[in-house]
């Protein structure tokens, strides 16, 4: 209700105090000019109204729409293993020794038949008297620890 009676009003005393401090002496051109000024004042104020009156009256009331949601499985991710840390199986053997049997892939077959031989732990190189002999193996329990699995056949 205030801001129709806002505008107006304040155009009004905008108006009359400019008129107030200079001497009344206007003629004819003068109070033309006056009125016209009045008059578009007048005009200025009711677009002013009207606008903010059909603002108010197109409000758009929003609705919330919940969203939904669809639940998708999630796409299994198949184990990937690189060829990398795959070793062959047809290198492993079961060395007997006096302490009992050691598991092992041989270093000689591991060689001739795996490409990534010399990127084996080191670590985990053993030599083990089996037979009277001295043999290199890589320990099966430590490749395994290291993330290296055994090819299947």
């Amino acid at each position: 209700m205030f801001k129709f009676f806002t505008a107006p009003v304040l155009a009004l005393s905008i108006a009359v105090t400019g008129m107030t401090t200079a001497p009344v002496q206007a003629d004819n051109g003068e109070m033309a000019r006056i009125i016209a000024g009045f008059t578009a004042l007048a005009i200025i104020g009711a677009a002013i109204h009207d606008s903010q009156n059909k603002s108010s009256k197109t409000k758009k009331k929003y609705v919330h729409k919940p969203q939904v949601h669809h639940q998708t499985r999630p796409i299994p991710k198949k184990h990937i293993t690189s060829s990398r840390k795959v070793v062959p199986s047809s290198c492993l053997r079961n060395l007997k020794t006096k302490n009992g049997v050691r598991r092992g892939f041989g270093q000689g077959c591991l060689q001739r038949n795996y490409k990534y031989s010399s990127s084996l732990p080191h670590f985990c190189k053993t030599t083990v008297r089996s037979k009277g002999k001295l043999r290199t193996i890589f320990s099966a329990q430590c490749l395994r620890n290291q993330g290296y699995r055994m090819s299947r056949l």
